[in-house]
């Protein structure tokens, strides 16, 4: 991440600020943990209200089974995050569906990068389709998923409509 985020904060310290709306955060990596459901639901929470958040990175870290449908539901009514990092997560497909939903309704992510996230067809499926409906997004990253030649062919039929994608 870049100057945004302020790495020295306790990820205790980052959820406040997040809930608080601090001005000078734009920016919120968590990296390289065990993150729970709890702290899923506090920075789903935290999501929904905050208006100066624009990067979040969620690198190598063991979500809770919960996370997707928490993120999901945050990025269904935020406006201001335009970057989802979740590298190396179980997201699975049951989590890219869940994903693929607020695709559907949030027009403000424009990269989405959901690297090693444990994807399969059904998932890739699921993306494909909100592809189809979706205006904002501009750059998605699906590298080292599981979702084969049947992923691959929903996804470029995804991408024959979308019009945003470069």
């Amino acid at each position: 991440m870049d100057s945004g985020d302020v790495p020295a904060l306790t990820i205790e310290q980052k959820l406040v600020c997040l809930r608080n709306n601090e001005p000078t955060m734009k920016e919120l990596a968590i990296t390289s943990r065990q993150l729970g459901d709890e702290i899923g639901s506090e920075l789903a929470a935290g999501l929904k209200g905050n208006t100066e958040l624009k990067k979040i990175d969620l690198t190598f870290n063991r979500l809770g089974r919960q996370w997707p449908g928490l993120l999901a539901d945050a990025l269904m009514v935020n406006n201001t995050v335009s970057w989802l990092k979740i590298y190396s997560s179980e997201i699975g497909d049951e989590g890219a569906a869940l994903l693929a939903a607020a695709l559907r309704i949030n027009s403000t992510l424009r990269r989405l990068d959901l690297y090693r996230a444990h994807i399969g067809v059904a998932g890739a499926t699921a993306i494909a389709a909100a592809l189809k409906t979706n205006t904002g997004l501009m750059a998605l990253g699906l590298g080292a998923n599981v979702f084969g030649a049947a992923g691959a062919v929903a996804l470029a039929d995804g991408l024959k409509i979308n019009t945003t994608l470069t």
